[in-house]
């Protein structure tokens, strides 16, 4: 028998661990690779490139996009500073750091604000904050800038940043306060950095003040903004808003997501503090007054409605994702499709009805089996976000396929049936290993998608694969994922850099009091440490002849304890040996640090649910 090592490709997504019960599997929030692995250079030729870089940043013909770039943070992850050194380039620091914000390269403003702080904690923190919310995480930002105002209160910086991270919020009020703040704490208005932290504050301010309804008082906040440099294009959007917002007494705003894959749809705003389709923020300045709210993609949807009374200076944020229509089949979508979102809001009064915003959007309809690992949240796109829980929609255990399929596989299993944790969980794995072995089941390259928006993957359902014979490593992942479900066990995705592998939750009879070696069906090793334990392995394990020895192929396990499966080694290995190679892969990663643990059962609480369609 030729036994083989598989890999397969699989991005690497910011993840977190999930489980119930049994040891708790390691995690770690992992980034795409960073420029310091894909590209060699030497500490001296880091160094020397970041003089250069900060040479360049000092100067007043500075060109941003030439200075910021990828090559830029690789000189920063392969050179080495010392504190001396950071102190005195910290404006050179600065200006590299205000580039990388200008550029959206919020890793590598990361990376510098690291650098000031770890030489002395009062360097411009703010910079981390900033660069924290570009990276998606305004609670870090607000807890970074929450600690640096502690060591120094009266900074128009901190404070500035503080209303930034409020307006990027939409907690108008505080942010209004926070930018009356800075204004208040700049001290020397005429020099440049006076002119721009001004500028910046009363453009916080104007936004502030028009979502509080106080159109004058805005208008004035974006002229002052504009007389000290603002950005044209961005004042020039919040006057263009603020015409509809005088007429209907209204402010609407619109988010709407740039992509619709339909192998999530169905859980699309369904969970908590989850965004719809079409997210609403509106803000009634104007009298009490109910609000309609109406979202839907012609063809494909129904059109959702909500019904919302407001109070005069009440804000309210809706979700709406609209339900697909019985005429839509999601299975005959097989490439991405554009199509029009259209969006509506209705002010209801006594004196009758007003349409105070009206657009539509375009979204990219992705088919039921594109899997979308990853959005890019930087022009970098060193820094990626992704939800791995989606993984468990895949996980469709009601599919009529499953179950012809666990009809067959139960023939091998013991007394002929599928018992769950009531029974050995082992023997029964071993039954679904053997059906899928019978039939051919094997292994191949996985199909990786690259949008300019982030990344994702194809991969087809159980059904498909059962139809098929053959499976990418996610693809194999899910498949046993979704039978091991379907038989009452507990299944878990266990994602490693590029690879993925199944688990499952063992069951107290799967730890016998007097294990016998070679003896039929599964037989395992109580604890590796336990020196009455005896050796046992699969009646059919691979010998010296064909690819191993029976003691190199032991697996153990506990009461409760995970057992794993090297699921690409389904065509061509025996089951312990697969079992064998699963418990290693775990093992070599959890020490890293680098598993991702998906338990299907922790997911299915949390709301993530099969995809609905057969």
């Amino acid at each position: 028998m030729n036994l083989r090592r598989v890999t397969c490709v699989l991005a690497l997504v910011p993840v977190v661990a999930l489980a119930q019960g049994g040891p708790p599997p390691p995690s770690s929030g992992l980034d795409l690779p960073r420029a310091a692995n894909l590209v060699g250079m030497s500490e001296a030729e880091a160094n020397a490139a970041l003089d250069k870089l900060f040479a360049d940043a000092r100067s007043p013909k500075r060109d941003c996009a030439a200075l910021i770039n990828s090559r830029t943070r690789l000189v920063f992850t392969r050179s080495k500073v010392t504190k001396d050194y950071v102190k005195k380039n910290v404006d050179g620091y600065l200006w590299l750091a205000r580039c990388a914000e200008k550029q959206k390269y919020y890793a590598l403003m990361a990376d510098l604000s690291d650098d000031l702080l770890w030489a002395d904690k009062s360097l411009h923190p703010e910079l981390m904050a900033r660069a924290l919310l570009g990276l998606n995480s305004p609670k870090g930002a607000l807890k970074t800038l929450e600690q640096a105002e502690k060591l120094s209160a009266k900074d128009p910086d901190i404070a500035l940043t503080f209303a930034k991270v409020q307006c990027r919020t939409r907690d108008w009020a505080a942010c209004l306060k926070s930018a009356d703040k800075t204004v208040k704490l700049v001290t020397k208005p005429g020099s440049p950095e006076g002119k721009e932290t001004l500028n910046r504050a009363h453009k916080y301010r104007a936004r502030a003040l028009f979502h509080a309804g106080k159109l004058d008082e805005a208008t004035k906040a974006a002229a002052l903004s504009e007389k000290l440099g603002g950005d044209a294009a961005d004042l020039a959007e919040l006057r263009k808003a603020m015409v509809p917002a005088k007429t209907y007494k209204a402010v609407v705003e619109v988010d709407a997501l740039a992509i619709a894959p339909l192998g999530i749809y169905h859980l699309i705003g369904k969970r908590e503090d989850s965004k719809g389709l079409a997210r609403f923020y509106v803000d009634d300045i104007g009298e009490d007054r109910q609000f309609r709210v109406e979202a839907g993609i012609e063809g494909i949807t129904s059109t959702q409605t909500k019904l919302e009374t407001m109070l005069k200076g009440q804000s309210v944020v809706l979700d709406l994702t609209p339900q697909l229509l019985p005429s839509f089949d999601p299975t005959a979508l097989h490439s991405a499709r554009t199509v029009q979102l259209n969006l509506k809001v209705t002010a209801l009064s006594p004196k009758g009805e007003q349409v105070v915003y009206q657009d539509s959007k375009p979204i990219e309809l992705l088919p039921r089996d594109f899997y979308p690992r990853a959005s890019f949240i930087d022009e970098e796109k060193s820094q990626a976000q992704g939800e791995n829980g989606y993984l468990a929609a895949w996980v469709t255990p009601s599919h009529k396929s499953v179950e012809a399929f666990l009809s067959e596989a139960k023939k091998r299993a013991p007394r002929n049936t599928f018992s769950g944790e009531q029974a050995a969980t082992i023997p029964q794995v071993k039954a679904i290993f053997d059906t899928l072995q019978a039939k051919g089941v094997s292994y191949v390259m996985d199909p990786e998608v690259n949008m300019a928006t982030g990344y994702g993957q194809r991969a087809r359902l159980p059904a498909d694969v059962l139809a098929t014979t053959n499976a990418q490593c996610l693809e194999g992942a899910i498949l046993y994922a979704t039978l091991l479900e379907a038989i009452g066990l507990q299944s878990a995705i266990v994602l490693v850099p590029g690879h993925a592998f199944v688990a499952w939750r063992t069951s107290p009879k799967d730890v016998l009091p007097a294990p016998k070696p070679r003896d039929a069906g599964v037989v395992l090793v109580a604890d590796a440490g336990d020196a009455d334990a005896g050796a046992a392995v699969d009646a059919g394990a691979p010998t010296s002849e064909d690819g191993g020895k029976p003691e190199e192929e032991l697996w153990r396990t506990r009461p409760g304890d995970y057992q794993f499966l090297e699921t690409t080694l389904t065509h061509d290995a025996y089951f312990n040996y697969a079992a064998n190679e699963g418990l290693l892969e775990f093992e070599k990663y959890a020490k890293a640090r680098k598993v991702t643990f998906l338990s299907i059962p922790e997911l299915r609480r949390q709301g993530y649910t099969p995809q609905p369609y057969q």
